[in-house]
């Protein structure tokens, strides 16, 4: 399965759209991906967390803002790919 045809998936089981015969297709693949699985359990504590009025637009807006909180920040990435010695001053 494609990795855009999973995540139309959690999309569709996160509001509520899911057909059974798609659930049951989510839950197979959940079966065998221990990631998968912590991911949706992730993204649907962020769900229920969400405002229940959230409209559409706003919905695309706090998705982007979620989206880039899960995109490393390449700053940072490159301080982490670093060797260098950190002198402790006593």
């Amino acid at each position: 399965m494609a990795a855009d045809d999973i995540w139309t998936l959690i999309a569709k089981k996160l509001s509520g759209e899911a057909s059974t015969r798609e659930l049951k297709a989510l839950k197979s693949l959940v079966a065998d991906n221990a990631s998968l699985k912590q991911t949706i359990i992730t993204l649907e504590l962020a769900w229920q967390a969400t405002d229940k009025q959230t409209t559409t637009s706003d919905l695309g807006k706090k998705w982007e803002s979620f989206r880039l909180k899960l995109t490393p920040d390449p700053r940072h990435q490159a301080n982490l790919s670093t060797n260098r010695k950190i002198k402790i001053k006593k």
